[in-house]
């Protein structure tokens, strides 16, 4: 600090990283990392989005920076969005929304006793944060959720488990998720529930 009070030049500069979250970054990185290698993203423009990442000032930086490279899900065509919220009603049955599926900017799930699973990795979302309402009696309800996607709980009533969500990418689309069940059971995690083989 210098005698007026205000900081050095490396002062400053360190003050600049910090304000930039390190566990958002460190995502950043990997995502990008992850995308090259996945063959999504060009050597060049890999540089140049690492390049932007770790020279940002701030976390809107390096969502900007981010918000370059293709992000972690895929978006409706504007002519294909839905024009009201969806409402998907399973009843007693067994559904499984996957390949294919649209989510609407506002959904409900809604079940009796059957089960639903809600395969976001597999849809295409209408908008970048999505409003989840998911409400079950005695069935079962299994989001899951693609890596790199914010997860934010609005609200959770009876038996609600939010199974190993990892940290979200900075600047990446949102799920927002309201759940409610009185005698079942709804998860949220990035893969579906292991189940045993069967032994010949």
């Amino acid at each position: 600090m210098r005698d007026d009070g205000r900081m050095n030049g490396n002062e400053l500069a360190s003050d600049m990283v910090s304000r930039v979250d390190h566990e958002g970054r460190v995502v950043a990185i990997e995502r990008l990392h992850g995308l090259v290698g996945g063959g999504e993203l060009s050597l060049d423009a890999f540089g140049l989005a690492l390049e932007r990442v770790l020279t940002a000032n701030d976390d809107d930086g390096v969502a900007n920076a981010m918000a370059t490279v293709p992000p972690p899900v895929r978006f409706t065509p504007r002519g294909r969005k839905l024009s009201q919220p969806l409402k998907v009603n399973t009843g007693s049955n067994r559904v499984e929304l996957g390949a294919g599926w649209q989510v609407g900017e506002h959904t409900t799930v809604k079940t009796v006793g059957g089960s639903c699973l809600v395969d976001l990795t597999a849809a295409t979302w209408d908008a970048h944060d999505i409003d989840l309402e998911l409400r079950t009696s005695t069935g079962t309800i299994e989001v899951l959720v693609p890596e790199g996607v914010a997860v934010q709980i609005i609200s959770a009533t009876g038996a609600v488990r939010v199974d190993g969500i990892s940290p979200p990418c900075p600047g990446a689309p949102m799920v927002r998720i309201s759940a409610t069940t009185t005698g079942g059971h709804i998860r949220v995690a990035h893969r579906r529930t292991g189940r045993k083989r069967r032994r010949g």
